[in-house]
């Protein structure tokens, strides 16, 4: 009696006065009540509410299962291409994977990395050609290397980084990989074109990196040798070291990354156009092992912003290749009164932005950033910067004050004497020293600034 009621109920309920339409609610509880009266009031309900549900998981199920798969064959192809790469790259067949192990990370916190030890070592050899002019770097092995990588495949390689005869070059002279071994055995040599003038006043680091999932230059340890201290021998005759692997945050003593920049100044249209085209060495988070980068540009004179713009931004990634171009409209009499901001940002899926390095390009420039912003005028110019902590805030602090405190790079008495005639031959990407065929730069014309533009 009291279920015939309460369909009664329901039933009274969905028939409203016909002079008013029924509302979304109205409807809702009509249908509601009929489908909870039909299920619960009869086997035959009951039955299609459980098939139904049956259904739902089912279809769940599939769903999680297809999707599984999908991400286990992307994963598959990702390798795939990656060991054809690496094996067109090197041109050697790559042995077989070690076996699984208990590894641990080797990446500490940040306030930790210059505490680490036992990096495992290094042997290599040295060799100058004076026929041919370069210099033969051959390495034979590293032994005792932890790895920084669990739960994949990673390939060993040796990067051989001369300082500053290599800070203009995109890619740096390696090694070929070695996949999976804890003591790579390279016997690998590599050749650098180089005056034997010039080798005197470099630096060499061997970096020993992994090529894993996360990075493709996941460094692990360094080795540093001054040239100036090595006696080379006669006949191109080999000089063997060996000693152990420590960690250096940066050649350049950057602690926060490097970022690739190609500026060109057209003065017909007014146009300064910005590529930035990667980041190596980012900094994560503490606790994380990535970041989603990107970089918001700011040209500001004085005071005042006068536009900004940003990249897209790179998820995941150390490194990340941007490629990407900004134009920004300049007249060319403000050359001398503009500055281009530059910050590279972490932006997390949950919480605030980070700020992970900054720059300045410009009038106010320091060093390269100031040598970029003076050779543009004539044609595209290609460098890279360190990324700095300079507590920037755009439109608010004063420039002049700020970069006045930096110090440029440690230059040669050669390079000083180009640096006052505005030349730079030391930043192109055609080596230390230019030809003599190359025409010299010229140096804009740097205006006094009034009491008002100052003030600005």
């Amino acid at each position: 009696m009291e279920h015939s009621t309460l369909i009664t109920s329901t039933s009274f309920t969905g028939n409203f006065s016909t002079t008013s339409p029924p509302t979304n609610g109205t409807l809702v509880d009509k249908y509601a009540g009929a489908a909870i009266a039909f299920v619960t009031g009869s086997k035959a309900g009951l039955v299609v509410g459980i098939i139904v549900a049956i259904i739902i998981v089912i279809v769940v199920l599939l769903c999680i299962r297809q999707a599984y798969k999908g991400l286990k064959e992307a994963k598959e192809r990702a390798l795939t291409k990656l060991e054809a790469l690496i094996k067109r790259d090197a041109g050697v067949e790559l042995p077989d994977a070690a076996p699984d192990l208990e590894l641990t990370a080797v990446q500490p916190a940040s306030t930790d990395k210059k505490k680490l030890e036992n990096l495992g070592r290094i042997k290599f050899s040295l060799a100058y050609d004076e026929e041919l002019s370069e210099l033969r770097v051959k390495v034979y092995f590293c032994d005792g290397l932890p790895m920084k990588f669990v739960g994949g495949t990673v390939y060993t390689y040796v990067e051989v980084e001369m300082f500053p005869f290599h800070r203009m070059t995109p890619t740096k002279p390696r090694t070929k990989y070695i996949r999976n071994e804890f003591s790579p055995v390279f016997n690998d040599e590599v050749r650098i074109k180089i005056l034997k003038e010039e080798v005197d006043d470099q630096k060499m680091y061997l970096h020993v990196c992994d090529y894993n999932q996360i990075s493709t230059r996941d460094l692990i340890g360094s080795y540093k040798l001054e040239l100036d201290d090595v006696s080379f021998k006669s006949k191109a005759k080999e000089i063997t070291y060996e000693g152990d692997l420590k960690w250096i945050d940066s050649v350049r003593g950057a602690e926060r990354g490097d970022i690739l920049i190609s500026m060109r100044y057209y003065g017909g249209n007014s146009e300064l156009t910005v590529k930035i085209k990667e980041c190596k060495g980012l900094r994560p988070s503490p606790g994380k092992v990535s970041c989603n980068s990107y970089v918001k540009l700011h040209l500001v004179r004085g005071s005042k912003i006068i536009t900004s713009k940003k990249t897209k931004v790179m998820k995941k990634n150390l490194e990340p290749r941007f490629e990407q171009e900004l134009q920004f409209i300049v007249e060319e009499d403000l050359l001398d009164e503009v500055n281009l901001i530059i910050h590279v940002k972490d932006k997390p899926l949950i919480g605030r932005k980070r700020l992970i390095g900054e720059l300045c390009i410009g009038c106010q420039g320091v060093g390269q950033a100031l040598a970029q912003w003076q050779l543009m005028v004539e044609k595209e110019v290609v460098m890279w910067h360190q990324l700095e902590l300079l507590n920037i805030v755009p439109g608010k602090t004063d420039l002049q004050t700020t970069m006045a405190t930096l110090h440029g790079w440690e230059s040669t008495s050669e390079e000083e004497s180009e640096e006052d005639e505005g030349i730079f031959t030391g930043l192109l990407p055609g080596g230390l020293f230019s030809s003599n065929n190359d025409k010299p730069a010229k140096k804009p014309k740097k205006q006094k600034l009034s009491k008002k533009q100052s003030k600005l």
